[in-house]
């Protein structure tokens, strides 16, 4: 199963876009105030979620008109709304999770957005451009020849990593998380593999 989760950041993605990700079998959850983009592309969300004081009126008007189920929290919550809907939304049901709207706006929620994907893995952050996604292993990318990839650790020190596939290769590296050599490579090959031995970080794919 599929999830696309709606949060309340920057939106500027192309129309056709949503067509990409989004099909009938897909589940819809929005965080607070991402149900007016979410409204706005004439998308149905299976449930939202949050304090609600982000959602305009007129879409929350047209949210109850539509009965879409709508769980309001305290804004005395231990969770943001991103974490609420990743709490409540049963996440280990779904093989995929897609979540939009994760960028812009507060730098805060930016951070904590991306830093959710080390204890939620299943989650990728999508821009029109970019694929963003938590590894704490070695993995191989395919079909992906020409684009541009970078990694950023989570983690002070990167183990013994080796880069094939790149414009820029390393061979058992060990790379500081201030260092920046890991950033915007090129992938050369039908298929690239990042190898390590130990580190949490975060990719950066440019689709």
């Amino acid at each position: 199963m599929k999830a696309v989760i709606f949060l309340n950041g920057e939106y500027s993605y192309r129309d056709d876009f949503f067509e990409e990700i989004i099909d009938k079998e897909t589940d819809i959850f929005c965080a607070d105030g991402g149900t007016n983009y979410c409204i706005e592309k004439g998308y149905k969300p299976k449930c939202i979620y949050g304090d609600l004081d982000s959602i305009k009126p007129e879409t929350l008007e047209k949210v109850m008109k539509m009965g879409i189920q709508t769980e309001k929290f305290s804004p005395d919550k231990d969770y943001s709304d991103f974490e609420l809907v990743l709490e409540e939304m049963g996440y280990d049901n779904y093989e995929k999770i897609y979540v939009v709207g994760a960028l812009g706006k507060r730098i805060d929620f930016t951070l904590n957005n991306i830093m959710l994907m080390e204890k939620y893995e299943k989650l990728v952050i999508l821009t029109e451009t970019e694929k963003i996604f938590f590894r704490d292993k070695s993995f191989s990318i395919s079909g992906k020849k020409g684009k541009t990839l970078s990694i950023v650790s989570l983690d002070s020190e990167i183990e013994n990593i080796t880069l094939k596939g790149f414009k820029y290769p390393l061979l058992n590296r060990y790379i500081k998380r201030e260092s920046s050599i890991l950033m915007s490579n090129v992938i050369l090959e039908d298929e690239a593999d990042v190898i390590f031995d130990k580190g949490k970080i975060v990719v950066i794919l440019y689709v």
